[in-house]
């Protein structure tokens, strides 16, 4: 899945696939999470345009959507 980069204090990067509805989201850290069960597109365009990516994504994403941690980049 490919990501863009953002401007953020807590998120390097976010990608979404629309066909399994899969929000990838990287940390500045390197760790790598996917969100499932159905992530809208509307909830991704609207992590994009926000004024704070860390501040949408904490409050619409992070507690909404089950999610699997990957390990980190390698560096």
């Amino acid at each position: 899945m490919d990501r863009v980069p953002v401007n953020s204090k807590d998120l390097a990067s976010v990608g979404y696939d629309p066909i399994t509805q899969t929000l990838e989201v990287e940390l500045l850290n390197k760790k790598i999470y996917h969100f499932y069960g159905g992530v809208s597109n509307s909830d991704h365009e609207d992590l994009l345009s926000a004024d704070s990516h860390g501040t949408y994504f904490s409050k619409y994403i992070k507690e909404k959507y089950p999610y699997k941690n990957f390990k980190k980049l390698k560096e």
